[in-house]
């Protein structure tokens, strides 16, 4: 080998272990990034039709005055009907409000409103309110990447926490894990307490 071939042979080296390591980071369940350009900021202005309520609305306003959570769902989601019965059990706590938007549920993409009206008819309904948004509008302002997704919001409407993929309520969550982490009951439980105890602000954190 010559001496040019072992100088720049380090180099190589280095180089792939660097992409190695971020294949890996890509390939890691739960360390999927949920970073959203929404967090700390005000809930965007929709309204949208009340998926169950015929000639009503959900809309911005319907988000002030308490913690809640913004659930994103839809039928043709399987990991949307592996969450919902976490949500009826987060429900049946009564300690945090729990809303919806039900996501794109058209045929197009292998769902519909009268399915979406089944299934929390046939499944159980966890949600105070739920908007349909069939054709997006909604989503878009929320800057939604997939479904599920859980948004946490303070008694301002503001959003202080994302939660992507679905929620569970294992009794003992991987540490190994963050998003499973994250994404515990127990853990969203002790955050709307902490931001009850907080006047019901976003935490320092979120802000």
């Amino acid at each position: 080998m010559s001496s040019r071939s072992r100088a720049i042979m380090p180099i190589i080296v280095v180089g792939l272990l660097f992409v190695l390591l971020f294949v890996g980071l890509k390939l890691q369940p739960g360390l999927e990034s949920d970073d959203s350009p929404m967090i700390g900021k005000m809930a965007p202005e929709f309204n949208l039709p009340d998926l169950l309520i015929p000639d009503t609305n959900f809309s911005r306003e319907d988000l002030n005055g308490d913690v809640t959570l913004l659930n994103v769902w839809a039928t043709w989601c399987p990991s949307c009907r592996a969450e919902h019965d976490v949500l009826m059990r987060l429900a049946a706590k009564d300690e945090v409000v729990i809303n919806s938007i039900n996501w794109k549920d058209r045929e197009e993409s292998g769902g519909s409103r009268k399915l979406a009206l089944e299934w929390l008819a046939i499944l159980g309904n966890p949600y105070k309110k739920t908007g349909d948004d069939g054709d997006n509008v909604a989503g878009l302002e929320w800057a939604v990447t997939g479904a599920p997704e859980t948004f946490v919001l303070d008694v301002e409407g503001r959003i202080c926490e994302r939660m992507t993929g679905p929620l569970n309520d294992v009794a003992t969550p991987n540490p190994e894990n963050r998003q499973e982490m994250k994404n515990n009951v127990s853990n969203i439980l002790t955050i709307v307490r902490a931001m009850r105890a907080a006047d019901g602000k976003c935490l320092s954190k979120s802000n």
